[in-house]
């Protein structure tokens, strides 16, 4: 979006349900399951470690509340590929 205003067409359903699919196949069993399931951490990769450090030398603590960020070093490293969004 740019301007608040679509880029381009959106995508058919059937190429997001297909998205949704192969993003489902990725997450291991325990994280599947409908009665207490396990939760899945985000993983922090080299180029967020990067780019968060970057943003914070920019603008310093003034944009993160106390105690709010996980740094890289305690995420729980299980990637889990997010087509949706890099197609």
């Amino acid at each position: 979006m740019r301007g608040g205003r679509r880029t381009r067409s959106p995508d058919h359903w059937r190429d997001a349900r297909e998205r949704f699919r192969e993003d489902l196949e990725t997450l291991p069993g325990p994280a599947l399951r409908f009665e207490d399931p396990e939760p899945l951490l985000p993983v922090w990769s080299e180029a967020l470690a990067r780019l968060t450090a970057s943003v914070r030398a920019c603008f310093g603590t003034r944009l993160r509340p106390a105690g709010r960020v996980t740094p890289p070093d305690t995420a729980v490293s299980h990637p889990v590929p997010l087509s949706a969004h890099t197609r």
